[in-house]
Parts: C-alpha cells; structure tokens; sequence
C-alpha cells in the first residue's frame, strides 16, 4: 500500500542536536494478514542537507554499508530522495495510526507540529535503503527522466526465518550483551525480530555480506548466521548442496546451510551457555569464528555459483590452502 500526498515538510532529530528538514514525498506500508510488516518512507532533501547526511552518516548510512561506496556525484540544484525503512524496534509507534499511508503522514506531522522529541521524528530510527536522484533525459532520448544513485546493504531481505529467534520474553541481558557489542565494534547495526536479533555488514578478504546475531534468551543459546548475498538458482542447487557438504565435514565449529526450496545459503555458529551470563569475549570469539569461516568458503561458494563443479572447487580452496602453508 503506498501513499502519494503533496510532500509534508517536518524536521527531524539527529545525533547531533541538530535539525534535518527533509519532505516526506509518500509512505509505503507493508502487512503480513493484518499485521503492520515494514513501513518505508521517501524523503526528500536539499544539497545542504544531503552534505549532512553524507557527512554524518545519518539513517546509518555508514560508508560500509553503500554499495560501490555510494560515490554517486549528485546535481546541487536537484532534489534527492532516500528511501528510508522504519527501523523493526520503533514500528510498534505507529500503531493506531497505520491503517493508510496517508494516515501516517498525518500521524509524522502531528508529531512535528509539537515540537517534541519523539523516536518517530529521529533520523536513526530510519534506515537507508537507496538515495537516488532523478535526472532528465534529453530531447533526443523522447525526454522524460531516469534516476540514479545508490542502494545500501539493508536494501537486502530479511532472512525469510528471522522468526527462528524470537523470543516470547522478548529482550533480556544476551541481546543487551549482542547491541553492545555491535556499538563498541563501531558497526551500523539494525534491530530485527523486536529485540531477540540484529543485523550487521561484515567485510572479509573475499567479500562483503551481511550477518545476523540472535538472542534465545528462554534457552540461553545465542547464535550467529552469516548470509550469502543473493540465493543460488534452482539448476545450481544440487552442486551447491553437495559443495556445502563435503565443506561441512571438515569443520570442527559451525556448518553451512542451504535452503533447498530458495536457496538461501548461511553459515552457522551457536552457543549454549549453560545457565552463564553470556560475555562479549565469548560473543566475540563466536562471531569472529563465524565470520572467518565464511569468508574462507566465500571463493569456492563463488565459483559453484559460476558453473565449478564442487569436487573441482574443494580441490581449488585445498590447493590454495598448500599454497599459503608453504609461503
């Protein structure tokens, strides 16, 4: 469902204390039966504001987190547009007041009208997906205008099985312990599953994905999932799975996965701490494990993708790994 109201002009609050005007161009809702699932919102901004929050890193639009570095040369006399999704731990404000999108911008603009501070009206609680800027065609091309510009990481779906950690007891210690440490390692990090995961880009040698840390607070188990960017193809499936195989029956911690029915791939690391309070050295060590594992498979995982028969790929990363303990 998606609004399209003339643009409402509020001001919304940054880390800084300092005012971002912005317009809020239309508002897309998303539901699952009659649950409110995703809301986005487009907003538009000025060259000055966009410096800020290109500057800033304003709705977590770290450096790591856009897509081919997100050098796009913007035109200072146009508009902008970021399309920005309501962060999963501030959706629950909106309820009473998003049955329509147009209910919501009146709902957006209620709240800047008061000139008080609310979590709907921060900048962070929006998430960046895409900043894009529209751009005329000439005459000769029949005119009208294409945009460009840049998407993030959080543009990526979901894992379609968050649901695997929530909890019915909602936050508890662990996931404090897990947004603590995303803080304190200076990674942009969204809240997903309403408090028991969050997301995370993590960057190796030989890519860059995005992970997931999740909290099962009931059963003291906390678990990491490292996602391959995209879903393998249906004809590649097959060697996929027997790749992931043979890879999983040398590791000693930790197992690939692939979801036979999309595709998805991950790589699994978990921990049950058996009644303890759950420390960041152990989370660290647990996610570090996680991602260099995955980073290590990330070539082979590659090269199956791009017709390599698994057995010739497991024979590549084995001979890469004699290469390097004889260097």
């Amino acid at each position: 469902m998606q609004g399209r109201n003339a643009p409402l002009n509020i001001e919304l609050q940054t880390p800084s204390g300092m005012g971002l005007p912005v317009g809020v161009s239309r508002v897309k809702l998303r539901r699952s039966g009659d649950r409110l699932s995703e809301c986005r919102a487009v907003f538009t901004v000025d060259d000055a504001a966009y410096r800020r929050i290109d500057a800033e890193g304003l709705f977590r639009l770290a450096p790591e987190v856009r897509r081919n570095g997100g050098n796009i040369a913007f035109n200072p006399a146009r508009l902008i547009e970021v399309e920005a999704r309501l962060a999963a731990d501030a959706q629950h404000l909106l309820t009473g007041h998003d049955s329509t999108p147009e209910e919501v911008q009146s709902w957006l603009q209620g709240l800047a009208a008061s000139k008080r501070p609310h979590v709907l009206l921060k900048s962070e609680s929006w998430i960046a997906l895409q900043v894009v800027q529209e751009v005329p065609l000439p005459p000769e091309l029949a005119g009208g205008a294409v945009k460009q510009g840049y998407s993030t990481i959080w543009a990526n779906p979901a894992p379609h099985d968050a649901g695997l950690a929530r909890d019915e007891n909602g936050a508890g210690e662990m996931f404090d312990v897990i947004v603590t440490f995303a803080k304190d390692s200076g990674w942009p990090y969204e809240v997903v599953e309403a408090g028991s995961a969050v997301r995370v880009p993590l960057k190796g040698d030989n890519g860059e994905w995005l992970a997931v840390i999740m909290a099962e607070e009931g059963l003291n188990q906390c678990m990491v999932f490292s996602y391959l960017t995209g879903e393998v193809p249906a004809a590649r499936r097959p060697p996929m799975a027997e790749f992931l195989t043979r890879a999983n029956y040398g590791l000693r911690i930790g197992n690939f996965e692939m979801d036979c029915e999309d595709g998805e791939v991950r790589y699994r690391t978990s921990l049950d701490t058996a009644g303890e309070k759950l420390s960041p050295p152990m989370l660290k060590q647990l996610v570090t494990h996680n991602a260099t594992q995955f980073d290590t498979y990330l070539p082979g995982i590659q090269a199956v993708l791009g017709g390599t028969g698994p057995v010739e790929a497991v024979e590549a990363m084995e001979a890469m790994d004699t290469v390097e303990e004889a260097e």
